[in-house]
C-alpha cells in the first residue's frame, strides 16, 4: 500500500451521486443488477476491482453530506413496519432484509457512542455503485451473523483541477471488468459534456473511454454542437433518449457547426440527421466492381463488402507490404 493509501472507516467516506460522471442516470439498469452486485459484494470488498478515490472534503461538502445523511436516515425511520423486504439470492439461498434491519444496520455504521450522525472526511470519486450497496450487503451479512464491513481500503488523492477528478472517475468506470456496468452511449455523452466544460480534449477522451479518434472527433463535436445551441439542449436530449448518438455522422455535425445555422434550421435538422449523411456508393455500383473490375484487389475487397466477410481480404492483408508497394508504383509510374 503506497504512501496515499490507507482504511477508512466508511462513515468517513460519502459518494455524491451526481459526481459519478460517467452514469448520467441510475445506476442500475435493473434491480436485477444491483441484487447481482450485492451478492458480488458479500463475501467481503474485493480490493482488485479497485478502491475509493478519495479527496478531503471542505466544510461546505461536509455540511452538504450531513444533510443529506440525515435525509436518508430519517426515510429509514419512516418506512412502515409492514414494509415489504427485499429478497436477494447470494451462494444459493436467499436472504430477505427489511427496512427496519437496514435502520439497524445504518446506525451502528453512522451514529456516534451519542446517537449523533458522524460526519465523513472524505468524499469518494470513483465506487459510485459499490458504494450505494454496501448497506444492503451489510444488512445480509448482519442476518447471517457476520461482521460488517466497516473500513474499506482508499486512495488519497488531491486533485489539480475539475477536469482531472472528471477524467479518472471516468477511467476507473471504464477499466473494470467484474460486477462493472458498461457504460451506454447517453453514459459517454454525459460525461464528454462534463468534461468538455472543464476544458477538455478529444485526447482526454480516448484517454477516459478507450476509443479511437473517429468516436473522439464525434463526442468532441457533440458537445460544441450543444454549447453552440444551448437552448435545444442537445445532450439533454440525448441523455434522456429522445436523440440517438447513432444518428449523427461526425462529418455532417462538423459541417453544421461550420456553417453557423440558426436555432430553427438546426431544429429542423435535428428531426432528420440521418438524412444528411454522407452518401456511400450504390449496391449495383459495387456488384460491378465485384464482376468486371479489372483491379484484382479492388473486385476483391467489393465482394468482401458484399458478402459481408473480411476474410476474403486476410492473404492482401498479411502481403500489405508488397500489395502497398505494388500499388504506390502502378499509381506512379
Amino acid at each position: 500500500m503506497d504512501k496515499n493509501s490507507h482504511i477508512a472507516p466508511v462513515a468517513d467516506l460519502f459518494w455524491f451521486a451526481e459526481e459519478n460522471y460517467s452514469r448520467s442516470g441510475k445506476f442500475f439498469d435493473t434491480p436485477s443488477r444491483e441484487k447481482e452486485l450485492i451478492a458480488l459484494l458479500y463475501g467481503g470488498w474485493d480490493d482488485g476491482l479497485g478502491r475509493p478515490m478519495v479527496s478531503r472534503m471542505t466544510p461546505d461538502e461536509q455540511a452538504e453530506a450531513a444533510k443529506r445523511l440525515g435525509v436518508e436516515y430519517e426515510a429509514l425511520k419512516g418506512a412502515p413496519i409492514s414494509a415489504e423486504a427485499e429478497s436477494i439470492r447470494i451462494g444459493g439461498e436467499t436472504i430477505s432484509i427489511s427496512p427496519m434491519e437496514m435502520l439497524k444496520v445504518w446506525e451502528s455504521v453512522h451514529l456516534d457512542s451519542k446517537g449523533r450522525i458522524r460526519i465523513p472526511e472524505y468524499k469518494a470519486a470513483s465506487c459510485f455503485r459499490r458504494g450505494s450497496v454496501l448497506l444492503k450487503v451489510n444488512t445480509c451479512r448482519a442476518k447471517k451473523g457476520l461482521e460488517a464491513i466497516n473500513a474499506l481500503p482508499v486512495a488519497v488523492k488531491t486533485w489539480d483541477t475539475p477536469l482531472a477528478q472528471v477524467v479518472a472517475c471516468v477511467r476507473e468506470n471504464t477499466l473494470k471488468t467484474a460486477g462493472s456496468q458498461n457504460l451506454r452511449d447517453w453514459d459517454l455523452v454525459n460525461a464528454c459534456r462534463v468534461a468538455f466544460r472543464f476544458g477538455a480534449t478529444q485526447a482526454e477522451y480516448r484517454r477516459m473511454f478507450g476509443i479511437k479518434e473517429g468516436m473522439s472527433q464525434k463526442y468532441h463535436r457533440l458537445c460544441q454542437l450543444d454549447a453552440k445551441y444551448p437552448n435545444l439542449h442537445i445532450a439533454d436530449r440525448i441523455v434522456s433518449g429522445e436523440l440517438e448518438t447513432r444518428l449523427f455522422d461526425k462529418e455532417v455535425v462538423k459541417k453544421v457547426l461550420d456553417e453557423a445555422l440558426t436555432e430553427e434550421a438546426v431544429t429542423e435538422w435535428l428531426s432528420t440527421p440521418r438524412a444528411n449523411d454522407p452518401k456511400i456508393m450504390a449496391k449495383k455500383a459495387i456488384v460491378g466492381l465485384a464482376d468486371q473490375c479489372p483491379v484484382a484487389l479492388v473486385a476483391l475487397t467489393a465482394k468482401a463488402i458484399l458478402s459481408n466477410d473480411a476474410k476474403l481480404l486476410a492473404r492482401a492483408i498479411a502481403k500489405a507490404e508488397a500489395v502497398n508497394k505494388a500499388v504506390e508504383v502502378a499509381l506512379n509510374s
